[in-house]
């Protein structure tokens, strides 16, 4: 038999336990298969760093849950010809140490993703970018040197400020713009809201499981609160029977191929 291809419904999980309640300190435990390799945004490739990365860091650009670009630090943009975008900034956006994000830590990011001696593994992702001009703290325009339909997508790489996007890879410890702000990382991952809101989650903590077994057994018992994408299929019909786990799920870009056994 041939080689057979076919797309999988890949669901997005869900799990959060019902029965038990959050700590008193609105802390929820988030539970990985694996540990994030990297908070820097300039550096961060795997699936772990990206999921913490969304809580901590902001671009100029997020994707909503249909994968286009919506306003983030960018509030507006326009594209008047193949070879340019233009960017108009959040004015009243703040890194988590006060200071105000302007256009200058956006063009910082960018030239140190694009830097041969920082070596970011994105660089080739911007390559198209050829120019960077500042035009003001709140206005920043890109100049291309070829058409790129799919960079406005990527430009959701977290803004560091320019005094820190210019240092060497620094993968525990960054400054970002986002919701959650680095409280610590030894063996669980620390994050707390940037901005305290008392009708909200304040704290989050990252707990590593790389036995999946042993994630699905601390969900049903309580000891973790969410996971995302971490279970294996197979678990999915016990998991369902649970009734202080809920479980959503949508469909996902991933597909995966498969070459039947011999017969």
């Amino acid at each position: 038999m041939g080689l057979m291809k076919y797309f999988l419904l890949f669901i997005i999980l869900g799990l959060v336990s019902c029965s038990t309640q959050a700590p008193e300190s609105h802390t929820v435990r988030l539970g990985l298969a694996s540990s994030p390799i990297s908070l820097d945004p300039r550096f961060a490739t795997d699936a772990a760093s990206h999921k913490v990365q969304e809580l901590m860091h902001c671009g100029l650009v997020k994707l909503g849950e249909d994968f286009l670009p919506k306003p983030n630090l960018a509030t507006s943009w326009q594209h008047p010809d193949p070879y340019t975008w233009a960017f108009t900034l959040d004015a009243d956006k703040k890194f988590h140490d006060g200071q105000t994000v302007t256009a200058q830590d956006v063009a910082a990011t960018l030239h140190a993703v694009l830097d041969k001696n920082i070596a970011s593994p994105l660089r080739a992702g911007f390559a198209s970018i050829q120019n960077i001009i500042v035009d003001d703290p709140s206005h920043i325009t890109l100049k291309l040197n070829k058409p790129d339909s799919s960079l406005l997508t990527r430009l959701n790489l977290g803004i560091l400020p320019a005094s820190e996007a210019s240092k060497p890879h620094q993968a525990k410890h960054t400054v970002g713009c986002g919701v959650f702000k680095l409280v610590s990382w030894n063996n669980t991952l620390q994050l707390t809201r940037a901005q305290p809101n008392q009708e909200s989650i304040q704290h989050i903590s990252v707990l590593t499981i790389k036995d999946p077994v042993t994630r699905a057994l601390k969900l049903v018992r309580g000891e973790i609160d969410f996971t995302q994408n971490d279970l294996p299929p197979h678990l999915l019909p016990w998991l369902k029977k649970q009734k202080n786990l809920n479980i959503t799920s949508q469909p996902s870009t991933t597909f995966s191929t498969r070459t039947p056994r011999p017969s």
